[in-house]
């Protein structure tokens, strides 16, 4: 019973961070450095594996431009993110969202690491008796 709490302990604890990690504001604070962040997570319309931040594309002047005048206008990261996704198809976007449905893409694989452990350690212990 003792164990079990403590892997309950664990993997709660787990959880626990990878919300505080998910909801933590870990953004750029001046505009060139928002600027280039977004820039580095916008897939390049025309180019093969670069990013907006990589290209000299005409498409990807234009998309940095367009980041430009809307952090310019006082929009959000996130808001310049949906507004190029909008004006592209969506499927601009290198990195996927890490709130709502999006973020079991990064919280599934580590629950499922925990799991595994467990597993591991559970079989691990019972072949020793």
């Amino acid at each position: 019973m003792k164990k079990r709490v403590g892997w309950l302990a664990i993997l709660l604890a787990t959880i626990v961070l990878l919300a505080i990690g998910g909801v933590r504001d870990r953004g750029a604070t001046n505009t060139l450095e928002r600027a280039r962040e977004i820039a580095a997570t916008t897939k390049c319309p025309v180019c093969v594996g670069e990013s907006v931040g990589q290209s000299n594309a005409a498409a990807s002047l234009i998309i940095k431009e367009e980041i430009a005048r809307q952090i310019a206008a006082g929009r959000t990261n996130d808001e310049v993110r949906v507004g190029i996704a909008k004006a592209y198809d969506g499927a601009i976007q290198l990195t996927p969202p890490a709130t709502g449905a999006a973020s079991l893409v990064w919280v599934v694989p580590i629950v499922a690491l925990v799991i595994l452990a467990a597993f591991a350690t559970s079989i691990f212990r019972r072949s020793k008796q």
